[in-house]
């Protein structure tokens, strides 16, 4: 899964995105939410495991998926050649 925060989606017209043809990248940002990458993170991460069928820690929910980190946040580079 790929979720476009505010990477600029220009570069991604070049190329079939997940393989397919003409298919169109947006980002959050195009659509009104304004909010940085570890804000969006934190907000879907215990939806993502709730609908994975993460079950936490009975005697701990909250510490458990608090300290859970499902999402990776590294920024990665799109070559545009």
């Amino acid at each position: 899964m790929a979720l476009n925060v505010s990477l600029d989606p220009q570069p991604f017209e070049r190329i079939n995105v997940c393989g397919y043809r003409d298919l169109r990248v947006t980002r959050l940002a195009d659509h009104g939410i304004d909010a940085g990458l570890e804000t969006v993170a934190q907000g879907l991460t215990p939806h993502l495991l709730r609908h994975l069928g993460y079950q936490p820690n009975a005697a701990a929910p909250n510490a458990v998926v608090r300290g859970y980190s499902a999402i990776n946040t590294d920024l990665q580079a799109v070559n545009s050649r």
